[in-house]
C-alpha cells in the first residue's frame, strides 16, 4: 500500500465501538511505521455523533501525535481527495495555495 500510495481512511471511534479495535491493537501505528498514507475519518456523524475534530483529539491522546503528524495526515487526505488533478495531483503546490483553491470550488 505504501509503494502504491494507497491511502487508508481510519475511523478510530467507529473501529473501537463497532469492531472493538483500539489503542495498541489498532493497525494505525503499523500503517504509519511502514509509510502507508493514512487519513482520519468518521462514520456517519448523524449516527455516531462523532465529528472529525473528535477523531483528531482521540488520535493525539491515544498515539501521542504531534502537530507535524496531524498536518501530514491532513495534507495526505487532500492529496487523495476527489479534487481535480491540477489542484492536488501535483504535490508541489504549497498547502496555502491548495486550501485557497479548494475554498473557491465550494
Amino acid at each position: 500500500m505504501a509503494a502504491n500510495h494507497v491511502m487508508v481512511e481510519i475511523s478510530l471511534t467507529s473501529n473501537d465501538v463497532i469492531l472493538g479495535v483500539s489503542g495498541r491493537d489498532h493497525p494505525f501505528l503499523m500503517y504509519r511505521m511502514f509509510g502507508v498514507p493514512v487519513a482520519l475519518a468518521t462514520d456517519d456523524e448523524g449516527v455516531s455523533r462523532i465529528d472529525l475534530t473528535h477523531e483528531y483529539v482521540r488520535a493525539v491522546q491515544t498515539y501521542d501525535l504531534h502537530y507535524v503528524d496531524l498536518k501530514h495526515m491532513v495534507r495526505t487526505s487532500l492529496e487523495h481527495s476527489f479534487l481535480p488533478a491540477q489542484v492536488c495531483g501535483a504535490r508541489r503546490m504549497p498547502s496555502v495555495a491548495l486550501f485557497q483553491h479548494a475554498r473557491t470550488m465550494l
